[in-house]
């Protein structure tokens, strides 16, 4: 073989790169002559390749090579000395991100390196002046961290952070918190102390071996118990409760109230201010706040009715102490006053006969009375009745009864003679005297009523005025009389004859009887 116009070299085989002629040789025997042949090839440039993988501290960078020995070979290697090139291998140098020049120490520190093949200057290796270069870094260790954080609850202690590392320093991270579920970008080194939930992180600073790392974990910080107190007052029945809470971690702004009966079972609270008389507890419920839980006290105490005021009656008076018309009674100033209890009230009312209570209301507080008797008091507005007739009234009637009413009828004349009274109710005989009578008659009530009728009381033939014959009359001065026409008539004891169809008068007060003469 020989390397373009060099001769023959019978044995060498080329490895550096460029164009070789081979001949080929067969020697003459005894059937054939001899022969030869030749032929060119190339052997080409080989380009190295080196790869180095990232590692990370307390790791060594281990190279992996591709390159062409000295017997001509493709070798690849996953091991290079960190040193000068031997006559069988490339070496590797390194050089850091801010290194000038390429040096056989392996570096350890973390960083950004990048390597380079170096060869021999045996020829036999061929003309591998090109560089050959890659990079690699070398990295921390992934750092690794632990934080804890109590629950604990508003007011008893701070929050205390707790963070553990193998590998970092555990004393030189920090801490930051945030409320839960919140973004990320609300993390803050102050402390909360508001209760809630939270997230805490802790970052652990890197070290010479380890990366910076985070650890998180979440905690809470509880509502402390709250505390109040509560007194009461005792009421009178429709007031509102007088009670006074305290409580110097809820507060009193947002406090409700529930009532029972003192020794009834809780169930049996309700929102209900307490009607009736008698002895209760008031439980105050302290509503919870951002920082207390709720809480509650309660406390006991007794209502009744609001005794009732001085009043007294107003109307006009009778005689024996009777009201003659509409009794009033006026609440006094500050009170209202009812006929029924709970409702109704007013400034003053009007009541009749037979009431026997009523009812008052303190206008300022809503405190209520219990029934309060009136004072007794007589009352009669209405006049004696006298019964089927009216003033003035005649009736032609022989006889007729007269019927006067009154519940407190007290005296009854008729004419100046009293007529006797029983059970309300007098009663008198009127006639009419065979001719007719006028009859005054008054009649008196115990309160003072007095009514003075006129009734006249005439024999039915004053009505049509013709005198009847066969009975005695009364005949009175001043007024017209007749007789029937076509009849004669006599005076009994008297002669003389009168004709019918005419009337005549008499000039005194005349009693008489006439005779239908045939």
């Amino acid at each position: 073989m020989k390397k373009d116009n060099a001769s023959f070299d019978e044995t060498a085989k080329p490895i550096a790169p460029g164009t070789y002629s081979v001949t080929a040789s067969v020697a003459e025997d005894s059937d054939y002559e001899a022969i030869s042949d030749t032929a060119t090839f190339v052997v080409s440039k080989f380009t190295p390749t080196l790869s180095i993988p990232d590692v990370t501290t307390g790791g060594e960078p281990h190279p992996t090579c591709t390159y062409a020995t000295r017997e001509g070979n493709i070798a690849t290697v996953d091991s290079l000395p960190n040193n000068g090139a031997s006559l069988s291998q490339p070496g590797i140098a390194y050089k850091g991100a801010g290194d000038e020049e390429y040096s056989f120490t392996v570096p350890t520190e973390p960083g950004d390196y990048s390597a380079t093949l170096v060869y021999s200057s045996d020829s036999r290796l061929g003309d591998f002046n090109n560089d050959v270069t890659t990079t690699f870094k070398i990295s921390l260790k992934e750092g690794k961290g632990k934080v804890t954080v109590a629950d604990t609850v508003y007011g008893e202690s701070s929050v205390k952070p707790k963070a553990e590392s193998d590998t970092n320093d555990a004393d030189k991270a920090e801490f930051f918190y945030k409320v839960k579920n919140t973004d990320d970008s609300t993390y803050t080194k102050d402390r909360p102390t508001k209760p809630g939930k939270y997230v805490c992180k802790a970052v652990f600073p890197k070290t010479g071996s380890y990366d910076e790392c985070t650890a998180t974990c979440e905690f809470v910080i509880e509502k402390a118990k709250g505390a109040g107190t509560l007194t009461a007052s005792d009421i009178y029945v429709g007031m509102d409760s007088k009670v006074t809470p305290v409580s110097a971690t809820n507060g009193v702004t947002a406090v409700t109230y529930k009532y029972k009966e003192k020794g009834a079972d809780d169930s049996k609270y309700t929102d209900k201010v307490p009607t009736e008389p008698g002895e209760y507890i008031v439980k105050a419920t302290f509503a919870a706040t951002d920082y207390y839980l709720e809480t509650s006290a309660t406390a006991g105490f007794k209502t009744n009715y609001m005794p009732a005021p001085t009043f007294g009656l107003s109307g006009t008076q009778g005689k024996k102490n009777f009201y003659t018309d509409t009794v009033t009674i006026k609440a006094p100033a500050g009170y209202e006053v009812s006929l029924s209890y709970g409702k109704d009230y007013k400034d003053s009312i009007n009541i009749l006969d037979g009431v026997k209570y009523v009812y008052f209301k303190d206008t300022k507080t809503g405190a209520l009375s219990d029934k309060t008797a009136v004072p007794a008091y007589k009352m009669d507005s209405l006049l004696p009745v006298v019964k089927g007739v009216k003033n003035n009234d005649t009736i032609f009637k022989d006889e007729y009864e007269l019927e006067i009413t009154d519940d407190n009828l007290e005296m009854v004349k008729v004419n100046d003679q009293t007529v006797p009274v029983k059970d309300g109710k007098a009663t008198y005989k009127l006639t009419s005297d065979s001719g007719e009578m006028l009859y005054k008659i008054e009649a008196t009530d115990q309160a003072g009523h007095t009514v003075t009728y006129t009734i006249t009381v005439a024999s039915p033939w004053v009505e049509d005025g013709f005198v009847p014959a066969g009975q005695i009359v009364k005949l009175k001065p001043g007024k017209a009389y007749s007789l029937k026409s076509g009849k004669k008539y006599k005076i009994k004891g008297d002669d003389t004859l009168y004709n019918g169809g005419s009337k005549f008068y008499v000039d005194k007060e005349t009693s008489l009887e006439l005779e239908e003469v045939q």
